[in-house]
């Protein structure tokens, strides 16, 4: 490895402080994204088949905006660091300038690849290095892929990522002389430390991602469980008035039967009474008619609550019931 390496950690102090406000930046525009419902990385949550209230949906970045922007800001941070040349090596070739569009362009996969871009990234830095181009420090390129393999479910491979790259930096600084005492104490701490905020701010945003979905999976479970209950409360209902039903025409055919035998004798011989059982026999059966067709028109409804089929409304059932215990009293008092 050139000696451009472990330089380039020495003259990286003072960009330190503009690539963690940078980052900071690109975080939250990250962090509003991920965790926006219509995100891809947004869980998809399964509906279920009752119609439920429309949840509310957090407004968040475009994704595909943030990566551009992303890809943008690393692109001219890293050429912006290449055009310093803090070391005056004069060396700001148009390869240079390349490595920095490449560094940008990786962030555009990101998402889709975020290990394969984590592994690139690292490359291309050591590879950078290799050409003698002015040092950009090794946080500033890295940090954005670290926090991708993190917040995609790979601490793991963010974790080794970033062993190798603040490792190697630090070899590369003892070999060019420097005291391992101060190396170790403050360069390669300072690193470890970009490097770490970057892969913990990955974990959290997707811990709180899935905290989210979590929670929003409870909610719609609740939701068809309520729909469950208020159905089983529906058949309920439905079983008992079919039973009142059930008495009500046997009671009612079995009066009209008496008084159509009260009727048939009577013919002839008291034509004043056959006049009264038939008038019962007319008001008991157009009374029991009007019932049944009230209740056949709440039990052939998918749900009760679809008024606009015609149907009696959950909210019309107790009158309904009511209504067929008129029925039944009046029957027997006909009786």
């Amino acid at each position: 490895m050139p000696v451009t390496l472990g330089s380039a950690a020495h003259h990286d102090i003072g960009l330190r402080s503009s690539v963690v406000s940078l980052w900071s930046d690109i975080a939250h525009r990250l962090d509003a994204t991920v965790l926006a419902p219509d995100s891809p990385y947004a869980g998809c949550v399964p509906q279920p088949a009752a119609p439920a209230a429309p949840a509310h949906r957090a407004e968040g970045a475009d994704p595909r905006l943030v990566e551009i922007s992303l890809a943008l800001g690393i692109a001219l941070a890293v050429a912006v660091a290449i055009a310093a040349d803090l070391e005056n090596t004069g060396a700001a070739r148009p390869g240079a300038y390349l490595f920095a569009i490449g560094f940008g362009a990786l962030m555009l996969v990101r998402r889709r690849a975020p290990r394969v871009v984590l592994i690139l990234t690292i490359v291309a830095i050591f590879t950078y290095y290799v050409f003698d181009f002015p040092p950009i420090g090794i946080a500033l390129p890295a940090v954005a892929a670290l926090y991708s393999a993190a917040e995609a479910g790979h601490p793991r491979s963010a974790l080794v990522g970033g062993a190798v790259l603040t490792g190697v930096a630090a070899v590369a600084r003892i070999d060019e002389g420097l005291p391992a005492a101060y190396v170790v104490s403050y360069e390669f701490l300072t690193n470890v430390a970009l490097v770490a905020a970057a892969i913990a701010l990955g974990v959290s945003v997707r811990s709180r991602r899935e905290t989210r979905q979590h929670q929003a999976r409870l909610r719609m479970l609740s939701v068809a469980e309520q729909q469950r209950a208020a159905e089983h409360r529906i058949i309920a209902e439905r079983m008992r008035i079919a039973r009142d039903l059930h008495d009500l025409v046997g009671h009612s055919m079995s009066v009209i039967a008496v008084h159509g035998n009260v009727a048939a004798e009577a013919i002839g011989v008291d034509d004043a009474a056959a006049m009264r059982a038939v008038e019962q026999i007319r008001q008991i059966t157009g009374r029991t008619m009007r019932e049944l067709r009230a209740t056949v028109k709440v039990l052939r409804t998918p749900a009760l609550e679809e008024t606009s089929r015609g149907a009696v409304g959950l909210s019309g059932v107790p009158r309904l019931a009511h209504s067929i215990a008129s029925s039944r009293e009046l029957v027997s008092h006909s009786q």
